[in-house]
């Protein structure tokens, strides 16, 4: 199983995965054929320490590989090799990477370092992605073995993108009804008459 990132933002320390991973290895008994994690784009160093060094100190040693940036095409061909997607934690609990957009096309398991309540989770709550505080050592390494024993057992991820609730439609009308919240009561809204704003948009259709 190859759990892949793309591009991860400078400063990202991937040290609680490299430890969570390490767990499971140890525990599984499994080599650098079983479980691999790869990342591309500039990751080279965490702090000023290689990454390789920074994987080898958390007992991972020939698990982790290195791609440089690439094309679309390449990075799109890396993210399709993958069985499970990662996203490090934000900066800001605000704001939701669009690289979890871009993970949900694809079939592969969506592993994101998130806190409870941040734009983030509350984004990918109730779906089949998994969501693990970015602190949380026992429960990193109990999805990172769930998974693995799953895609050893012979099942295969599906794409996120299938689930209704992120179709375009979907997501026009969380927006729609946002907008509706913030209008003054009784002024004009898609239920109104003279003047209503229309409940179909083309960006629905």
């Amino acid at each position: 199983m190859a759990a892949a990132s793309r591009s991860p933002t400078p400063g990202r320390d991937p040290r609680i995965l490299f430890r969570a991973a390490a767990r499971v290895v140890r525990d599984l008994a499994l080599g650098p054929s079983d479980f691999r994690i790869e990342f591309m784009g500039d990751v080279e160093s965490v702090d000023g320490v290689p990454t390789l060094v920074v994987a080898g100190e958390e007992g991972l040693d020939g698990f982790v590989g290195l791609r440089p940036p690439g094309t679309r095409r390449e990075a799109s061909q890396f993210l399709a090799e993958g069985s499970m997607l990662l996203s490090l934690p934000q900066d800001y609990d605000t704001a939701i990477p669009s690289k979890i957009f871009e993970y949900m096309q694809y079939d592969a398991w969506v592993l994101a370092l998130a806190d409870r309540d941040s734009a983030t989770e509350r984004l990918l709550r109730g779906s089949k992605a998994d969501v693990v505080a970015p602190q949380d050592l026992e429960s990193l390494a109990a999805v990172l073995r769930q998974r693995y024993l799953q895609y050893a057992g012979g099942e295969r991820p599906t794409r996120l993108a299938t689930d209704p609730r992120y179709s375009r439609r979907e997501q026009a009308r969380r927006l729609f009804d946002a907008i509706e919240a913030c209008l003054p009561q009784g002024g004009a809204s898609r239920h109104s008459g003279d003047g209503a704003v229309p409940h179909t948009s083309p960006i629905t259709r």
